[in-house]
């Protein structure tokens, strides 16, 4: 193992590490300390020994927890995930996550309201940019009460599934029958 470390402001504290954990003469693991408060905020760790890193951790507000993640899982250097905890509460917000690999997001969850339960979930399963489902707890009380589809990937929402009275099963179905782009029906849930 080697190990390459720097005190840029000789303050006892490591404000960046380099480590080659196989000793090939590559970095494996990437440490920096920007602010200089002995917590590294940066993080980057190559663990298929190709040069890219597979994951990337940030701490943007220094509060000693990262708050960005990037992931590469398959190691192809492009990301596979990316967390974000947007309003420093230490748990992630948004996740992203490309699931097949094709370098197009297709799943995003969502805590709106940070309470620490996704209360959204889009996902894009044909890849084109436009969400075929929508699942959301629009009243944050850790249930889903509303799931959107679009069933023939025209870019438009046309069956709406709700929980209208809030019990915690679906009840009403409001659909684009012939996909006009018009809810023409309104029927009761029958799973």
């Amino acid at each position: 193992m080697d190990a390459h470390q720097e005190d840029t402001n000789h303050d006892g504290y490591i404000d960046y590490e380099q480590v080659d954990t196989d000793g090939d003469g590559r970095y494996d693991t990437v440490l920096s300390d920007s602010n200089h408060d002995g917590y590294y905020d940066y993080r980057s760790v190559d663990m298929n020994e190709d040069g890219f890193p597979e994951r990337t951790d940030v701490d943007t507000d220094h509060d000693h927890y990262y708050d960005r993640a990037v992931i590469d899982r398959d190691g192809d250097h492009n990301p596979d995930q990316i967390m974000l905890d947007t309003d420093g509460d230490h748990r992630y917000d948004i996740v992203r996550e490309d699931t097949d690999h094709d370098q197009v997001f297709d799943t995003t969850w969502t805590d709106r309201n940070s309470d620490g339960t996704y209360d959204q979930i889009v996902v894009d399963g044909n890849d084109d940019g436009h969400p075929d489902s929508v699942m959301t707890d629009q009243n944050y009380d850790g249930r889903y009460d509303r799931y959107q589809i679009d069933r023939n990937h025209d870019t438009r929402i046309d069956k709406v599934v709700l929980d209208t009275d809030n019990d915690g099963r679906w009840d009403t179905v409001v659909e684009d029958t012939d996909f006009n782009g018009d809810y023409d029906n309104v029927r009761p849930f029958r799973p």
